[in-house]
């Protein structure tokens, strides 16, 4: 279905050779497990890749760069002004980076997210996987909050996305009506990570497995009518998302690793939008705006005693929209919604509630003052208010199947 480059060694080898060649230094010794990538998640040929603006956002994109002994941050900041993409530490300025490392390496050509795994890896970064409102930010985790060890873990790099697994283990239950009977399985916990151009709007909660099978050949697809393989999508709350999938413990002869996990999971990404900026939004009220064949209506901005503010918006069903489709689509995806003051003031946005009547759904999204390290703040009385409210409205929205193949697991 797809070019896919197998690793023979790790990514950190394979990147940094020629970084030592001809200069003697301490050797730097990075354990990480299997990686397999391909630089396109989806064939030429594949119905979505047909336009233009669609093949550019599901296509890696490709960096170069070189680092000798540079700061972890350092790295970050070359490869931010590379691509464009913002790249900071989760609660910027109140993050500890301390114990963040150097980076050595020579990168040629290569997808965004390997180059991304190789700087975390060699300088014992981790990625703030938990979801963010600032919806096209890379997020780093401060190294006081633990899991620097999560990008030596096996990874899947196809196209913008990477999957990397962050949890195996194996569940053993006896049902006491038939306790000579045991029943095994093994759980994968994954973490997805788009670059910001291909964000998913919505993804699975659960990965579809194409294919699994231990050293010994046995096959660990899961059943089909196992009821934990759920299909209802999820709301996107950032550039990561998570995963879970049971997997078969194969009943005889099992191997002691897991040689080929292979899957995709369905999502729909945004490939086009349209901003509507709504101007002094504490004074508009009931504006509204028709995109497509879609109308959206601006309520009103409050500012709540707390120092926070709250927008409401109507979205509305469309003429020959199922109304079931219509109430799962709005109350699922997440708008990309900024708000702004002259004073140059950044706000974190959350969805707070919302109701449906089936012809409309009424949505609240909460905002919270952030300085300019992005960390919150009380709002202060002299305080400028915020003089303009965007949002993000989805014009063009595709059903994607985002790929992964995850290889050489230990089999607990």
């Amino acid at each position: 279905m797809r070019t896919t480059r197998y690793l023979a060694a790790t990514a950190i080898v394979l990147l940094a050779g020629s970084a030592f060649a001809g200069t003697p230094r301490p050797p730097q010794v990075v354990t990480t497990q299997r990686a397999v990538v391909a630089p396109e998640a989806f064939k030429p040929s594949d119905p979505v890749m047909q336009s233009p603006q669609a093949a550019k956002a599901l296509s890696a994109t490709l960096v170069s760069a070189k680092f000798e002994n540079t700061p972890a941050l350092d790295a970050f900041a070359e490869l931010a002004k590379k691509t464009g993409y913002t790249i900071e530490v989760y609660d910027n300025g109140g993050g500890n980076t301390t114990k963040y490392g150097r980076v050595t390496a020579t990168i040629n050509n290569q997808p965004f997210w390997l180059a991304m795994r190789e700087i975390c890896a060699r300088a014992n970064v981790g990625l703030y996987y938990y979801g963010d409102s600032e919806a096209d930010k890379i997020q780093l985790m401060p190294s006081n909050y633990g899991q620097q060890h999560a990008m030596k873990a096996a990874v899947s790099i196809q196209g913008p996305y990477m999957t990397v697994i962050s949890n195996l283990d194996r569940v053993n239950n006896v049902n006491m009506a038939a306790p000579e009977k045991t029943d095994r399985s093994v759980n994968l916990q994954v973490y997805t990570f788009a670059e910001p151009k291909a964000r998913p709007t919505q993804y699975a909660y659960q990965p579809t497995v194409d294919e699994a099978v231990d050293e010994n050949g046995n096959s660990m697809v899961p059943d089909a009518s196992d009821p934990q393989q759920q299909r209802n999508m999820q709301s996107s709350r950032g550039v990561s998302f998570y995963g879970n999938v049971r997997l078969r413990y194969p009943t005889t002869n099992p191997g002691k690793r897991i040689a080929r996990v292979r899957g995709h999971i369905d999502a729909k990404v945004q490939l086009g939008s349209e901003p509507w900026e709504i101007a002094d939004p504490l004074k508009a009220t009931d504006q509204s705006k028709t995109f497509g064949d879609k109308k959206v209506t601006f309520k009103k901005l409050t500012k709540n005693g707390d120092g926070r503010y709250t927008a409401e918006f109507a979205f509305y069903r469309g003429e020959n929209e199922d109304q079931q489709a219509f109430q799962q689509n709005a109350f699922q995806t997440e708008p990309v919604i900024k708000l702004s003051d002259a004073g140059d003031g950044r706000y974190q946005s959350w969805s707070s509630g919302g109701h449906s009547d089936g012809k409309q759904v009424t949505r609240q999204f909460t905002f919270n003052r952030r300085d300019s390290s992005g960390r919150r703040v009380a709002v202060s009385a002299d305080a400028p208010e915020p003089n303009k409210l965007v949002l993000e409205v989805p014009t063009d929205v595709k059903d994607v199947a985002i790929p992964f193949e995850l290889v050489d697991l230990p089999l607990p």
